[in-house]
């Protein structure tokens, strides 16, 4: 049998709203749909892990999105500037 790949990209998107005067939600900003760098851990704890349903699988509680100051690297296991 052939060698099979798959690929696992991240994505977000993010909409800002506001309660209006007639107490409906309206979006005053939106990021559209952005890639996100998927870090190794999020790959093989998160993802590879939950889906073998193996020991130390771990399902996220949140998720952050932030700047930091250097490139982006999947090693990275915590942003290394400003949040």
């Amino acid at each position: 049998m052939g060698k099979s790949t798959i690929t696992l990209r991240g994505f977000f998107h993010v909409k800002i709203g506001e309660i209006g005067k007639d107490g409906k939600l309206r979006v005053v900003g939106d990021s559209g749909l952005s890639e996100n760098t998927m870090t190794n851990v999020g790959l093989d704890k998160g993802v590879c892990a939950v889906f073998a349903q193996t020991t130390g699988s771990q399902f996220a509680r949140s998720l952050i999105l932030g700047t930091q100051t250097n490139a982006v690297n999947a090693t990275q296991t915590a942003l290394s500037g400003p949040g």
